[in-house]
């Protein structure tokens, strides 16, 4: 791991493998150690970069209010791959980081190779009730509380109990003031639905049939909007299929990629 200085703040990543980059960027609470199923076979093949968005896990965690608008958090992945070097990258987010890549493609779509947007939406439209829950825990409950109220809502497939409780662990270990900053900041206005009608960039649009934080009909509808997109819905998983159904997920978006480099 590494903290690579962007000027107004740090961004901790993972950095390993060689050949065509992808980078890989997480949902909200979590961090880039959430890709353990992942980095070393990407890397196997890939130059593969796992992120801590600002406000999460090692990278700064600014209080200026707008700190986490989509906005900044693009501006920080495109900072960093600029700087990294890592131009064109095959861009794998999933929830927020879903969002974050439709930003960084509408706005640099020559630092991308290809997209593949995984549990997420082109508007920020999480269910009421959802939301609801959230905020009274995160008010009034432990932050070990409320990472089992949050495992509870986006696991919908039965996990080894260590998965479980590791994966509460990231979210119990988050700062409450700035997790409930990111979650109000960057979980509401967001809408690029006409916007990204523009892009032409090879997308995967990958949800979960369970998924009840995204539902499905979310990624439905950016898949119909992002010409050529291609939609895989994953049987029998909620909002993080990557630890859900590791298997799957990894031969779904790696296949994908490998077939974006062949076409190149």
């Amino acid at each position: 791991m590494s903290l690579v200085d962007l000027g107004e703040i740090s961004i901790n990543i993972q950095d390993t493998g060689t050949g065509t980059s992808i980078v890989l960027v997480h949902g909200i609470g979590l961090n880039g150690d959430g890709w353990i199923n992942q980095v070393p076979l990407f890397a196997e093949k890939h130059r593969v970069v796992a992120v801590d968005l600002r406000g999460f896990g090692k990278s700064s965690k600014p209080t200026a209010p707008g700190s986490y608008a989509i906005d900044n958090f693009a501006n920080d992945i495109i900072a960093l791959v600029e700087k990294l070097g890592i131009a064109p990258m095959h861009y794998v987010g999933t929830s927020l980081g879903g969002f974050i890549g439709q930003a960084v493609a509408l706005r640099r779509p020559d630092l991308c190779r290809s997209l593949s947007l995984c549990h997420t939406a082109s508007v920020t439209d999480i269910p009421a009730k959802v939301r609801e829950v959230r905020l009274k825990t995160l008010r009034k409950k432990s932050m070990t509380q409320y990472a089992h109220l949050v495992c509870d809502q986006a696991l919908a497939v039965h996990v080894r109990p260590a998965v479980h409780e590791w994966l509460c662990d990231i979210i119990a270990g988050n700062d409450r003031e700035v997790y409930a900053q990111a979650f109000t900041e960057g979980l509401q206005g967001f809408d690029v639905r006409q916007q990204v009608r523009s892009i032409r960039i090879p997308t995967l649009v990958l949800t979960g049939e369970l998924d009840r934080v995204i539902p499905p009909e979310g990624g439905r509808e950016t898949a119909a909007l992002i010409p050529g997109a291609r939609l895989v819905e994953i049987a029998g998983v909620g909002h993080i299929s990557y630890l859900e159904q590791p298997h799957e997920f990894n031969d779904t978006v790696l296949g994908f990629i490998d077939e974006v480099d062949r076409q190149s």
